[in-house]
């Protein structure tokens, strides 16, 4: 069967932003999709994933799948994959702090995030990189609220100065206290700290029946190549399910390590996986709001480590994307990924290619990883600023060419004639605030940027950076509010930390 008709009024080759249709690029036809499609589907009915959870293992062999219950080994009947495929919802509202800065992902925006779970951040005074700690995410975050494109705050940093056992909710503490903007929870990794965390969100919306109707936390699970789904993986997401908050499900192939070394075998076995996650998800709460993810890796056989920026990693994510609008599911791309370990040339060209193919091939949240450098291991302040300028750059270009009489100035041009010129023109005075307007590049002349300091661009987003942190104050919670959050995070630490030493 074809998923792709399911995608309703906008073509799978299209995305629409605004009134106007952006033409998006496809690595593969409809053809050679439905076959990724089928053989998907083949490799969970005949192979199976392995599947850590007790729980995920009692769903899929009550609903049908064959279980291995020594391997830990489930094969999904295709029936019940394309069943779970039918009831995620086309579209997903990701709430906010504030009402008005809800995402309403729907085939028609593209919405830019940051990404991370780093465990290092690049010290903005000293520039020496060092592990990252609360303060440095309140830091992120308030650059976030700040930066008008960035639209939501994935966990771009895990601090080293909270508890282990209850980082996510010290995580939780720190962005909601400086972004009204929407919250991915990243590296949710055990599920005895969800109830902590549904506590929190209800002292900021009401009560658990409220959170159901508006979360204002999504949450992400990155799931494990070649076919494994962790029990870390499912078991804290299917307890946020029962709150109807929404998971995006991400797949991270390491080409020629975890998984195939072809950029069309990575494609397909992430493409399995998601489903095979997918289809637990939906079982537990049919109709869970979920999106379809990639953030993968290519192996450097030569010299050992890894990218998330090579040319292959970056048709994993097109193909992976194409794949996610062939579902009618909302696409959650990896895309300004560097394996950079400083803000320079290197992350610059390796995050404005990824950051535009992502957007070009359908991503809904794209431009995943702003600020982070070294395949997602440190926080760069500096980085966030130049992303953010390689952001605002993409949503310029993605507006298009609209053809229209005013547009065209064809009365403009015959007015001004051949040896005018148009900088006081009424025309140019209409539209010249439509134009693009740097942040942080430079494009005086030489001399008069030379006497202005000669700064590079990483200085001038440092500078950038300190000034907002400075000057920009974001909309603080209630202090009851506030205080309460404080409780249960001391509550939290303390329970947690006996059930994990039990």
């Amino acid at each position: 069967m074809r998923f792709k008709e399911m995608v309703g009024t906008i073509p799978v080759g299209f995305m629409k932003i605004g009134e106007r249709k952006l033409k998006l690029l496809r690595v593969f036809d409809d053809e050679e999709a439905d076959r990724i499609h089928a053989l998907s589907l083949t490799l969970l009915q005949n192979l199976g994933v392995k599947v850590i959870s007790e729980t995920a293992l009692n769903l899929l062999e009550g609903s049908g799948a064959e279980v291995d219950r020594n391997k830990r080994v489930a094969k999904i009947p295709a029936h019940l994959v394309e069943e779970a495929l039918r009831k995620a919802p086309r579209s997903v509202t990701l709430y906010s702090r504030n009402p008005k800065l809800d995402l309403h992902v729907d085939g028609a925006h593209i919405f830019n995030i940051t990404d991370g779970v780093a465990s290092h951040v690049i010290d903005l005074e000293s520039g020496e990189r060092r592990p990252g700690c609360k303060e440095d995410l309140c830091r992120a975050a308030q650059i976030v609220d700040f930066l008008e494109y960035m639209n939501a705050i994935f966990t771009p940093l895990t601090p080293h100065d909270t508890p282990l056992h209850s980082h996510i909710l010290h995580e939780f503490d720190a962005v909601l206290n400086n972004t009204e903007k929407h919250y991915c929870a990243g590296a949710i990794d055990d599920h005895r700290a969800i109830p902590y965390l549904v506590e929190m969100m209800a002292e900021i919306v009401g009560s658990g029946e409220e959170i159901r109707k508006r979360p204002i936390m999504s949450a992400c699970t990155c799931l494990v190549s070649p076919l494994i789904i962790p029990r870390e993986g499912i078991d804290p997401f299917l307890e946020l399910a029962k709150y109807n908050v929404p998971i995006s499900i991400v797949s991270m192939p390491i080409l020629g390590a975890t998984a195939p070394v072809t950029a069309a075998g990575s494609i397909l076995i992430g493409n399995a996986l998601i489903l095979a996650c997918l289809t637990i998800l939906e079982l537990a709460n049919p109709g869970l709001p979920v999106m379809y993810g990639s953030f993968p890796l290519t192996q450097d056989m030569r010299r050992g480590g890894n990218s998330g920026a090579s040319p292959e990693a970056l048709l994993v994510i097109a193909g992976h994307n194409q794949m996610g609008r062939y579902y009618g599911l909302p696409v959650y791309s990896g895309g300004t990924t560097t394996a950079s370990k400083l803000p320079d040339a290197q992350s610059a060209y390796e995050k404005a290619l990824g950051g535009f193919i992502s957007a070009i091939t359908g991503a809904d949240i794209g431009a995943g990883d702003i600020g982070i450098l070294e395949n997602y291991n440190t926080l760069c302040f500096e980085q966030m600023v130049i992303d953010y300028e390689i952001v605002t750059m993409m949503v310029k270009l993605l507006e298009g060419v609209g053809i229209s009489d005013e547009t065209l100035a064809l009365n403009t041009i015959m007015r001004v004639g051949c040896d005018g010129h148009y900088l006081t023109d009424k025309h140019t005075l209409a539209h010249f605030r439509e134009t693009w307007e740097p942040m942080i590049s430079d494009f005086r002349p030489y001399d008069v940027w030379l006497k202005a300091g000669g700064r590079s661009a990483t200085e001038a987003a440092r500078e950038r950076v300190k000034t907002i942190l400075k000057t920009h104050v974001p909309a603080p919670l209630d202090r009851s509010v506030r205080e309460r959050l404080g409780e249960i995070l001391k509550r939290a630490d303390k329970e947690l930390a006996k059930a994990t030493a039990g």
